[in-house]
């Protein structure tokens, strides 16, 4: 198998996951869980889209990333689609990554088939509580949720800690997630039942 691990260390967007080296962690996830569809949720400058994009090339066989964001209709910090189609044909991502719209709550409703959802939208507690009883019955077959955060520290921190959210911690036990990276913002899963 061919590795592109290296090509994570260039990738020079502005993400909270690069200044820890948290796109390695990702991709190393991907490598191991070998998933053929991933879906993802808040893309914003496209570093966490590359890096699964690569680890996805690197792994024979037919697979897709199929990244959602609300792109302009997000009141906050938020990327270009135009960028972002830019870099998946920088690293010739073509044909494994398609760019789209979409809501993760009106997608959990009637999801497509997926291996693996990265969760990364302005996360917390309530949000990935409402996410993870929307896709019970996909994670009981196998699916698993990679989400930013799931630390104290990531809770305590920026917006989450400032703002009146529940934090992911508190929801920690009752879903079970368990901490695959604890550098900040940190990287947790919900395993899949299967």
């Amino acid at each position: 198998m061919k590795s592109y691990r290296h090509l994570i260390e260039t990738l020079s967007m502005e993400s909270s996951y690069r200044k820890h080296d948290l796109g390695k962690t990702i991709y190393d996830f991907i490598i191991e869980l070998e998933p053929k569809v991933v879906i993802e949720f808040g893309i914003l400058h496209g570093y966490s889209t590359v890096c699964i994009g690569l680890a996805l090339k690197a792994l024979s066989g037919d697979r897709k990333l199929v990244s959602y964001d609300l792109w302009d209709d997000y009141p906050y910090n938020h990327g270009s689609i135009e960028v972002i189609r830019s870099l998946v044909k920088e690293y010739e991502l073509d044909g494994i990554v398609s760019l789209k719209k979409g809501d993760v709550y009106e997608w959990a409703e009637n999801p497509e088939k997926f291996d693996l959802l990265h969760l990364d939208i302005s996360n917390s507690g309530d949000r990935i509580q409402r996410v993870y009883n929307s896709l019970l019955p996909h994670i009981q077959k196998g699916a698993c949720i990679l989400f930013e955060g799931g630390t104290i520290e990531r809770d305590e921190a920026g917006w989450a800690g400032g703002l009146k959210h529940k934090p992911i911690t508190a929801v920690k036990e009752m879903l079970g997630y368990e901490v695959v990276d604890s550098r900040f913002p940190g990287l947790s899963v919900i395993r899949g039942f299967e």
